[in-house]
């Protein structure tokens, strides 16, 4: 069974994340491998290793969504 990232909290999806890259890039496991062994889909590791390569452990944190610029003005 997949599990669906968005019925998983934040604190939770930013550990899985942190575990399998850890799991590619120092074990040495393949991505795939280690998606299917957690349950998810095998293409979603890979954006997380380009934030791994661009930005080190910080880009793979929990951030809070800013989300658009208010348009009206007090």
């Amino acid at each position: 069974m997949k599990i669906d990232g968005r019925e998983v909290d934040h604190k939770t999806l930013e550990h899985l994340r942190m575990t399998a890259v850890r799991r590619v890039i120092e074990d040495g496991e393949t991505p795939s491998v280690v998606m299917d062994s957690m349950g998810l889909c095998r293409t979603t590791i890979y954006p997380w290793l380009r934030k791994f390569e661009d930005g080190g452990w910080e880009a793979l944190a929990a951030k809070v969504a800013e989300g658009p610029e208010p348009r009206l003005s007090v």
